[in-house]
């Protein structure tokens, strides 16, 4: 049996693991600085209850529902894709397909691929409304229908909202890929292409020759920013430098200097030849290596040496000879220039901070360096067209790397500013004050300005929410969370 002592520390431990399991479980409720919600009944923006740490969830779907460019592509969708009175039936909602004899068939098959895509629909669209008090939904039929399409159960624990981010995007982006080989798309003659879609592309330059082989070009929905570890701030300029930057690689092997290689080998034996068989050979390699010069180089150095039977055990002086040669002009030595830049533009801008520290040697950290991070982004290479993107809204993260609390920071619509006590839309009842003012055109101008009504600065203006509670920032708070600014969503502007 344990002593008293034993069995008080064991206690003790356990307690200990009790209280960090329930902090975890409640972590939601506990992280936010509540003292910054404000706890009316007055509206403005939905919000979302969160009853299994749901946060990294709920901060996604709200980050998405104030991506007005997104909701206006999904919009054309229902319009071109999914008739009003046909619907795909999604979990918690009814099926309002009423003549099945009458649907059309090619429509059944969109809606079949469009599952995640119309889900996502509909919960923007509840998360758009305008409510007048303060009101909370539930995002449980969205978790269902994704659950049913990957056949699994979302974890709750330790998950990252950017991980469910992108394999939401990825989803979509697969649905769109297939409704673009249906018939449906050929009648609409529509784009499927996301606006979150982009395409960053890599190009090899040779510093010897010159030489540029084919782009690699890979597309991305979202855009992935290391944060530098050394320092404890830097700016979201200095992370896309990390990635879209010009380097210089050396010890290379440059597909130009060696087909030139090749072709200069080749030269120098046919010049040499006196026998005739050789000399075809010669010849043949040479019109091959016009023809197909990337199988050439892809082979290497051995494939010249073995066309041309240089061998070091039957012909030592000319294997030394070509190895020499070889030595002075390794065209497997070349210094290149690597050039990574965005190739498309997407309309939506998704940037992703990582913040992870892995050592082998230790637990993984999160890197909480300060990211100075603009409201205007510009992008463009020197001498390309310049674009400018507009922060619509970002996810914060607090906490540490395998615990903590997701916000969501989100512009605020002129249609969603309220009174804080009445619940009345500013913005209709700016219109009316108006109104009333040109109709006391003749009153005294001290009396107009006491009654007149400003319209608020909406661009000054944001939603801070955090699950079920919503607050207003202003944008100087919103650029201040640089700690923990995690996700950011920008839009091109038109």
């Amino acid at each position: 049996m344990h002593d008293r002592n034993t069995t008080i520390a064991l206690y003790a431990a356990g307690a200990t693991i009790a209280a960090l399991g329930l902090a975890y479980i409640l972590g939601p409720s506990i992280f936010p600085d509540d003292a910054g919600y404000r706890d009316s009944r007055v509206g403005g923006v939905v919000g979302l209850s969160n009853p299994a740490n749901d946060c990294f969830i709920n901060s996604v779907l709200q980050a998405l529902a104030g991506v007005e460019r997104l909701k206006q592509y999904l919009e054309e969708f229902r319009g071109k894709y999914i008739a009003d009175d046909d619907y795909i039936h999604v979990a918690g909602v009814n099926d309002k397909r009423d003549n099945a004899e009458k649907h059309d068939e090619s429509k059944v098959d969109v809606q079949r691929i469009l599952v995640i895509t119309s889900a996502l629909m509909l919960m923007l669209e509840r998360l758009s409304e305008r409510p007048a008090y303060r009101k909370t939904i539930s995002a449980r039929d969205f978790i269902s229908t994704l659950e049913n399409v990957f056949g699994s159960y979302i974890n709750r624990r330790q998950q990252d909202a950017q991980e469910f981010l992108q394999i939401m995007l990825e989803k979509l982006d697969e649905e769109h890929l297939a409704l673009s080989k249906s018939t449906a798309v050929e009648r609409n003659k529509a784009s499927t292409q996301l606006p979150i879609a982009g395409s960053i592309s890599s190009q090899i330059t040779c510093l010897t020759c010159g030489f540029q082989p084919e782009p690699n070009v890979s597309s991305f929905l979202t855009l992935t920013l290391n944060v530098p570890h050394h320092g404890s701030s830097t700016t979201l300029d200095t992370c896309l430098d990390g990635l879209l930057k010009v380097e210089t690689i050396d010890d290379y092997m440059c597909q130009g200097c060696m087909i030139s290689f090749f072709k200069d080998v080749c030269q120098d034996e046919l010049q040499r030849s006196i026998n005739p068989p050789m000399k075809e050979k010669l010849e043949a390699m040479l019109a091959d290596l016009d023809q197909d010069p990337e199988t050439w180089a892809s082979q290497g150095v051995s494939k010249i040496q073995h066309s041309l039977g240089i061998d070091a055990r039957t012909n030592p002086k000319r294997a030394e000879a070509f190895l020499k040669r070889l030595s002075k002009n390794d065209p497997a030595r070349r210094r290149i220039q690597k050039h990574t830049s965005i190739s498309k533009f997407p309309q939506v801008l998704v940037v992703h901070l990582s913040r992870s520290v892995f050592d082998p040697s230790a637990f993984s950290t999160k890197n909480t360096a300060r990211v100075e991070f603009p409201e205007v982004l510009v992008l463009g290479s020197i001498g390309e067209k310049r674009r400018k993107y507009h922060l619509s809204t970002m996810i914060t993260h607090r906490g540490g790397h395998n615990s903590g609390h997701y916000e969501t920071l989100r512009r605020m619509r002129e249609d969603e500013i309220r009174d804080k006590d009445t619940g009345e839309n500013v913005t209709d009842r700016i219109g009316a004050a108006q109104d009333d003012e040109q109709a006391e055109a003749g009153k005294d101008k001290d009396e107009k300005n006491k009654t007149r009504k400003r319209r608020p600065k909406v661009s000054d203006r944001w939603w801070r929410i955090s699950d079920d509670k919503v607050c207003e920032c202003r944008t100087k708070d919103m650029l201040n969370m640089q700690r923990e600014v995690y996700i950011l969503f920008y839009e091109l502007k038109r």
